[in-house]
């Protein structure tokens, strides 16, 4: 599609703060990349994909005997994988749902879809059903290696909402957003396969039924292989997707190959290796990078290609993609991440995602082999036609020392102090405070973190299960996934960054024994995280004709028995993203002057300047509301990023403003100038000016009192928690319970 309508919006709106050269460059720029894609889905639909490939998965990684999976919680494993088996997921809000050709499906507030029947009695005549004549040789060919007892998974549908996209349709012209209640993310988060190493760790584990988990493995991966022919239909549409999928193929096979009584025979191997070469070339050809702006999503391409490039034998092409990758990640970390660890995207959950995926890399970049190493100085640069464009070996930033790579020490540092970041973020319970988006991404979901509910329970506390989010439940057992804990990243992180692990973190050595088998035990030593200074801005400007409101949220104790706020308050201040933590032993108060994330283009920021987030004795007293949706339900992503849904000063007027009520969903105009003008030991003063509009919220501790003082040059509604509903991970929406005892909020005009 040219120019998709949120595409459009986003350019028209942004024309009258480019110059005439500049907009006219992007409009061609767009013209000839469609012209491109046209050409190619011509080609794609009237040819096979496929792309065969004499590499082979060579190298190996992980020393299973050394993986730790004593930690891990046998009621919670057998659930989950057995519910793997059975196709039943749950994902993004879903509720457990039996992913099956013609089953039926829920709905997503209020919309439902039922997809075309799809008659078959056997695989072969499931391709005939679904997939264009020039692919169905290559997949029958692969289906027939699929045990027959197999129930094939429905791989492009939204099995929320019931639509369904179509394995006939070339991915570049697959269209999304513009049907209600239509999620391509469900899709793409069930393809990305990260259930698969929970499956192959499971095998590992368990020598009993480790051939049905194998098994299982193997008829999975072919499945997908054979149903989704390269660039065709929906899971081929988001470069990001490829590179996490192709990741979690890699290292839930290396698993699998290792558990007692289970083989690779090499018809399996062969098809395997091939998919993993295309989906380096499928993530080479659709980098997605624009030298004004990256994200999470490049990052993800560039770790997926360098896990590619790991596990494959070595090549001219393959030791390109290695170099690559390693020159691309050290590149993006400069750009994506601010001198003080925290991430330019303006959210703690993004956050997490892209760090997740630095660590691991980082594991698997100290731990690849000699010869994969000294690959590095010598690959033809020159041969290189991408862009951005590969460097020779004297101009990169790493080096090559005794056949090990040595990162530079910035990066190093730089990435340790943004798992301190999370570290510092996190509240007593073990969860994030959320600030921005919340898409439930992940790189690798090895342990599940979280707590079994009933099924009542389940449907009582998730409003989005109540059009029927039971449907599929076999039991009456619903595992409910903790998606704020970032525990399972930050244990992976300590193996490799010698960080010293907070004591909520105590079931994620699995995760630190992967990395330390990954890295082969290395040790990167880098200095402590950047001491962080109070680095404050000033007033951005006087404020005239105040209008002044106060809050005091006062926790009822006494303070002589030692329940005093202040008791062993400390403070986390990170300057670069504006963002102050007080916390003590009965307090955690996160406030935030957070800039409009990603260059000012505001992706993943909300409208949440100068906004809180208080827990007192563990009990929320203010949160975020979280996320919920994105492009299925434009009105509820507006509504979850608008101020008036967050713990500030509200005008009415949102301060950077969206370009439509329903269009481009991921920008935002960038009208805000925000900063702590003041921080001392027990108070912080944050500023924010807009237009006309002027904002000041001074906060203050005592031993038994946190006293707002809001100003604003206009008239503003500053209540705790407005909106009254929230969401704690992607597609996952409830009202807010705080459970609050002992504590008085006060409201004074």
């Amino acid at each position: 599609m040219l120019f998709s309508r949120n595409r459009l919006a986003l350019l028209l709106a942004k024309f009258r703060s480019m110059p005439l050269r500049a907009f006219l460059h992007k409009i061609w720029r767009r013209l000839f990349t469609f012209s491109g894609l046209t050409y190619h889905s011509f080609l794609d639909i009237n040819r096979d994909t496929r792309n065969p490939t004499e590499l082979t998965i060579k190298y190996a990684y992980l020393n299973t005997k050394k993986i730790n999976t004593k930690c891990l919680d046998v009621n919670v494993w057998n659930y989950l994988n057995s519910q793997y088996v059975d196709h039943t997921f749950d994902l993004l809000g879903s509720g457990p749902i039996n992913v099956a050709y013609n089953n039926k499906f829920l709905s997503v507030e209020g919309c439902k879809y039922s997809a075309d029947v799809v008659t078959f009695s056997n695989y072969e005549e499931l391709i005939s059903a679904l997939l264009r004549e020039p692919h169905a040789d290559s997949a029958s060919l692969i289906g027939s290696l699929i045990d027959k007892d197999y129930e094939p998974i429905d791989w492009q549908v939204d099995f929320k909402s019931g639509y369904r996209w179509s394995e006939k349709t070339a991915s570049s012209k697959i269209q999304y957003g513009d049907v209600l209640g239509a999620d391509i993310k469900v899709p793409w988060e069930l393809a990305r396969l990260q259930h698969l190493p929970q499956l192959a760790i499971q095998a590992l584990q368990n020598e009993e039924t480790a051939q049905l988990y194998c098994r299982e493995i193997r008829n999975q991966i072919l499945d997908f292989i054979a149903m989704n022919p390269p660039r065709m239909g929906v899971n081929w549409v988001c470069a990001m997707d490829v590179g996490i999928r192709v990741s979690n193929m890699l290292i839930a096979n290396e698993l699998a190959e290792s558990a007692v009584g289970c083989s690779v025979d090499n018809e399996y191997r062969a098809i395997l290796s091939q998919s993993v070469y295309e989906h380096g070339v499928h993530i080479v050809d659709s980098l997605e990078y624009s030298p004004e702006l990256t994200s999470n999503h490049y990052l993800a391409n560039i770790v997926g290609l360098l896990f590619v490039s790991a596990y494959l034998e070595s090549s001219v092409q393959t030791n390109q993609w290695l170099a690559f990758s390693l020159q691309e990640i050290i590149s993006e970390v400069r750009r994506q991440y601010y001198g003080d660890g925290s991430n330019f995207e303006g959210s703690t959950s993004y956050h997490r995602l892209s760090t997740e995926m630095l660590v691991y890399a980082v594991a698997l970049i100290k731990g690849l082999p000699q010869e994969r190493v000294e690959s590095l100085k010598t690959c033809q640069t020159q041969s290189w036609k991408k862009t951005p464009r590969l460097k020779d070996y004297v101009e990169q930033e790493y080096q090559v020392i005794n056949y090990k790579v040595e990162l530079p020490e910035w990066f190093c540092q730089r990435i340790k102090s943004a798992v301190q970041y999370s570290i510092d973020m996190t509240k007593p319970d073990g969860s994030i405070c959320q600030i921005g988006d919340n898409d439930s991404g992940r790189f690798f979901k090895f342990t599940s973190i979280g707590s079994f509910l009933t099924k009542e329970e389940a449907l009582s506390k998730y409003r989005n299960l109540s059009d029927g989010g039971a449907l599929n439940y076999k039991n009456d057992s619903y595992w409910d996934d903790y998606c704020l804990n970032h525990s399972a990243y930050i244990s992976a992180a300590s193996a490799i960054f010698n960080i010293e692990l907070p004591e909520y973190i105590t079931n994620c050595e699995l995760e630190r024994s992967i990395v330390l088998s990954l890295s082969k035990g290395s040790l990167i030593d880098v200095k402590a995280p950047l001491a962080k200074g109070v680095e404050t801005q000033g007033i951005l400007a006087p404020i005239d004709a105040v209008v002044r409101k106060s809050i005091e949220i006062s926790f009822r104790s006494e303070v002589d028995a030692g329940e005093s706020l202040l008791n062993g308050l400390q403070q986390y201040w990170y300057p670069d993203s504006q963002v102050l933590v007080f916390r003590s032993s009965k307090l955690y108060l996160s406030l935030y002057s957070v800039p409009n994330g990603s260059n000012g283009n505001g992706v993943h920021s909300h409208n949440d300047q100068l906004s809180i987030e208080v827990m007192i004795n563990g009990h929320d007293v203010c949160k975020d509301p979280g996320a919920y949706l994105y492009t299925s339900n434009p009105d509820r992503r507006n509504q979850f990023r608008s101020v008036n849904v967050h713990n500030t000063l509200r005008t009415g007027v949102e301060p950077n403003g969206f370009f439509g009520s329903a269009n481009a969903l991921f920008a935002k105009q960038n009208n805000t100038k925000c900063c702590f003008s003041k921080i001392s030991q027990f108070s912080a003063v944050m500023d924010m000016a807009y237009g006309n509009t002027v904002q000041r919220r001074s906060v203050k501790l005592t031993d038994s009192k946190i006293v707002i003082d809001d100003q604003c040059n206009d008239d503003f509604d500053n209540t705790l928690n407005p909106f009254g509903y929230f969401s704690n991970g992607y597609g996952q929406l409830m009202e807010v319970s705080l459970g609050i005892s002992n504590i008085d909020i006060v409201y004074k005009d």
